[in-house]
């Protein structure tokens, strides 16, 4: 469904734009960005229904991480600062603790409190 409603939207958003000639200077890298961030806001959505909230937050800020990294290395975009290698190091961090975590059985349900007995 989110497929659907994204192509749609493409094909909505470009209609404009290709009959007034803007996407001329388009190059690949362009194209290669455009691409990537249509896949990640689908990505976002299957996340967004199968992951719980904690999941879908770290998600969110490892993409932000990832994509400074990304632009800095191949788009030639400035360095990110020390405050944010050590966030990126934060969040790296939180997502390792919390994908390592024990997780704890839920506590049985005993008949007398459930009602059924």
């Amino acid at each position: 469904r989110a497929a659907q409603m994204a192509s749609l939207g493409a094909l909505i958003g470009a209609g404009p734009c290709l009959a007034s000639g803007t996407l001329e200077n388009f190059g690949p890298s362009c194209w290669a960005v455009v691409a990537l961030n249509a896949a990640g806001g689908l990505l976002v959505a299957a996340a967004m229904r199968y992951a719980d909230n904690v999941l879908k937050t770290l998600a969110a800020s490892l993409s932000i991480v990832v994509s400074t990294v990304a632009a800095s290395v191949l788009l030639a975009a400035p360095v990110p600062s020390l405050k944010f290698a050590a966030g990126g190091f934060l969040v790296v961090g939180a997502i390792y603790i919390y994908g390592t975590a024990p997780k704890e059985a839920p506590a049985p349900v005993l008949a007398a409190e459930s009602g059924k007995g």
